[in-house]
């Protein structure tokens, strides 16, 4: 491959390591590592390569237990003090088994010319992104896929066939092994926790998963608790490693408050917190800013008070960077935490992060099963297992609804047909799977748009096996609402942060400010994300005038999921565009004006509560009639009646009925009114077409 092709691979990718960046040509492979310099800057220079030149590697991430590999290898000598540097020797002497010994999170890259062969791994949970593509005679990695789309003879495309049927889009729950979703043809993803090598003298590929888990037996629930606050200290001191300026977001929660607590006493640390009138209301900005002043750490709680909606093109740049549909307006928020943290320090190069720690402790009963017991969330699992055997096996469905409850227990369990009895290990894989998909994608992506990596303690080897090894009886006192983390953290963090109910980011009632942000994004400029999404192949799949209804339409106020949704279909089309348009063609974010406030004072935030309050208190405003509407009647014909929008005829009413056809007519003679008969279906096509128009009630 041309070093000028591998240069612009690269390119697309200097977000990732703005540090340096190196080219390495091995007999006709080339390979390309932008670096992002957290230890050893001088040194620790990539790739790597062993003495004969035969065999490189590259790696992204952070090795946890490079410490002790390194000691045993005393006859090792190292050229950097890089934490990766040690993956060099331990190939050379175990091969691909080295992956069952090393502990963290990180993509690797191996070239052996030796045999002619790439290998490509990613850590067990999927933390770092690691994508390939075999087209033709061409093979090409990388961890974006824009990379791959630079590649000389590879073509990316948007695949609609797997991404309609992924689970993520459809919102169906799936407790059964997946393999990692795809959102472009014929590019893969390496799954979390597997090797894949590639013969490059006939293309062949060969995968093979690596389990580097263990099991930790431990005689009673308090045990699992001292071990827990052992094993988290370690995993917050372990991401405190490096020469660069480390941050932290407070989430107001117990889980970044965990993080932080245990990292205050070991280095100086700034926090910053989404402000947003969903934060406030839920109280999460001022838990973060009364945790930080406990803990004595500089804080920022960072809002935008003018353009907070995303144009079209900072969105674009959004879905350019996440590679992904899955996305809305918590990464609108990360990214303006990101930006103004690199922005006050652009030292700034590791943030530590609070995700992850629901899915393997127990935080999801309290949303499945609100003021429930573990026996109620424990049932819910089993309805979810069910629900799930029916997807997989149709022709047993009719066993898995409610008139299962006239089979003994376990039946369908001895039919080997799933794994049996205990529903809870096969949440928590489904949970994993969201993990990778989506929890450690969009910090992935988010953290590295600006040039940040993301660190996330609750996603230590160690610690999770910790809980994965929790036998059964001892599930409900120690993952009831995430029990074993707050006991673990009592003496440590403030019992007040401690006895502070879980509560959602932005979802529920006060969730409502995060949709009609959205909401108003996709309107704005006559809707034209939406026009864009539904261009082309697009509006094959997509149909504008439904999309625009249920947006003006409004009954996301009252269950944000269907907004979820709809946004992600949405960005299907937009991410279609995308690649029809050229992938390889880099786009910026918006950058922050000047307009970033911090909340420093009470007075301030008290002032932000009050106007919350009011938005709150307001009802949504009715729709009003389009003054470009008109209602046109024949004057042959009296009964006759149409509906045109700047002259177009846009509803025909021969057929309606006549409780419509009067509500119309009132409509045209007085405006819009609650009391008005219209349906639901009615005041939706009312809407799309253009005859009334719904007022926004998002203010910054």
């Amino acid at each position: 491959m041309p070093t000028s092709a591998l240069s612009r691979m690269a390119r697309l990718l200097a977000h990732r390591g703005p540090d340096d960046a190196r080219v390495r040509v091995i007999d006709r492979c080339g390979f390309a590592f932008t670096r992002l310099t957290l230890l050893d800057p001088e040194l620790g220079a990539q790739p790597f390569v062993d003495d004969s030149g035969r065999v490189m590697i590259m790696a992204n991430g952070e090795i946890y237990n490079y410490r002790d590999l390194r000691a045993a290898m005393p006859t090792t000598r190292f050229r950097s003090d890089s934490d990766c540097e040690v993956l060099l020797p331990l190939y050379l002497r175990d091969g691909l088994d080295l992956l069952s010994r090393v502990r963290g999170m990180f993509s690797v890259v191996i070239y052996d010319d030796r045999t002619r062969e790439l290998h490509l791994a990613r850590d067990r949970f999927g933390i770092k992104p690691l994508f390939y593509t075999v087209q033709g005679d061409v093979v090409a990695f990388g961890s974006e896929v824009k990379a791959l789309a630079a590649a000389p003879g590879v073509r990316v495309r948007f695949d609609w066939g797997s991404a309609l049927r992924s689970d993520s889009v459809t919102g169906a729950v799936a407790m059964h092994e997946r393999a990692p979703e795809r959102w472009f043809t014929d590019v893969h993803q390496v799954a979390p926790g597997t090797s894949v090598t590639i013969n490059l003298s006939d293309q062949s590929v060969r995968v093979r998963p690596f389990d580097n888990s263990r099991l930790i037996d431990l005689p009673t629930e308090e045990a699992y608790v001292a071990a827990y606050r052992d094993l988290l200290a370690a995993s917050v001191a372990e991401c405190l490693h490096t020469e660069a300026e480390v941050g932290l977001f407070l989430s107001g929660g117990i889980d970044s408050a965990a993080v932080a607590a245990l990292a205050a006493p070991h280095r100086e640390l700034t926090t910053y917190t989404v402000v947003s009138e969903s934060t406030v209301a839920t109280g999460d900005v001022q838990a973060a800013a009364r945790l930080a002043a406990d803990l004595g750490l500089a804080h920022h709680p960072v809002m935008t008070v003018r353009g907070d909606i995303p144009t079209p093109q900072s969105w674009l740049a959004h879905l350019w960077h996440l590679e992904s549909p899955v996305c809305g307006a918590e990464q609108i928020m990360k990214q303006r935490l990101h930006q103004f943290a690199r922005r006050r320090d652009p030292r700034l190069k590791a943030m530590l992060l609070g995700q992850a720690s629901d899915e393997f402790n127990g935080g999801y009963l309290t949303s499945i099963t609100p003021g429930g017991t573990w026996a109620d969330f424990a049932e819910v699992l089993q309805g979810f297992a069910g629900a799930t055997l029916g997807r997989l096996h149709p022709d047993l469905s009719a066993h898995c609804g409610s008139d299962g409850v006239l089979r003994r227990d376990g039946v369908l369990d001895r039919l080997d047909l799933t794994r049996a009895g205990d529903a809870y290990p096969r949440f928590v894989d489904w949970k994993s799977h969201d993990v990778h998909q989506y929890n450690c994608w969009h910090e992935d992506r988010m953290a590295a748009a600006n040039g940040v990596e993301g660190r996330v303690p609750f996603l230590h080897d160690d610690l999770v096996d910790l809980c994965l090894s929790v036998p059964p009886h001892l599930r409900p006192a120690l993952f009831t609402d995430k029990a074993i983390l707050r006991r673990a953290m009592r003496g440590i963090v403030p019992d007040w942060m401690l006895d502070r109910p879980k509560g959602p980011f932005y979802h529920g009632a006060h969730g409502v400010h995060a949709h009609q942000l959205v909401a108003d994004m996709l309107l704005q400029d006559d809707a034209a994300l939406v026009d864009l999404a539904c261009a082309g192949d697009g509006g094959d799949v997509l149909d504008r005038d439904r999309v625009l209804a249920r947006i003006r339409g409004g009954s996301w106020r009252a269950d944000g999921s269907t907004m979820e949704i709809l946004l992600i279909h949405v960005n299907l089309g937009l991410l279609h565009h995308l690649c029809e348009a050229d992938l390889t063609a880099a786009r910026a974010i918006d950058p922050l004006a000047e307009d970033v406030v911090v909340l420093a004072t009470a007075d301030r935030l008290a002032g932000i509560e009050g106007r919350i309050a009011a938005q709150v208190a307001v009802k949504p405003l009715p729709p009003r009639l389009s003054p470009a509407a008109r209602l046109l009647q024949d004057a042959c014909v009296p009964e006759s009646l149409v509906i045109a929008v700047a002259g177009e005829v846009v509803i025909d009413l021969d057929d309606a009925s006549d409780e419509t056809t009067g509500a119309v007519r009132a409509l045209f003679t007085s405006g819009w009114s609650p009391d008005l008969s219209f349906s639901t279906d009615e005041r939706d096509l009312l809407l799309s077409t253009g005859v009334l128009v719904q007022e926004s009630r998002y203010a910054a």
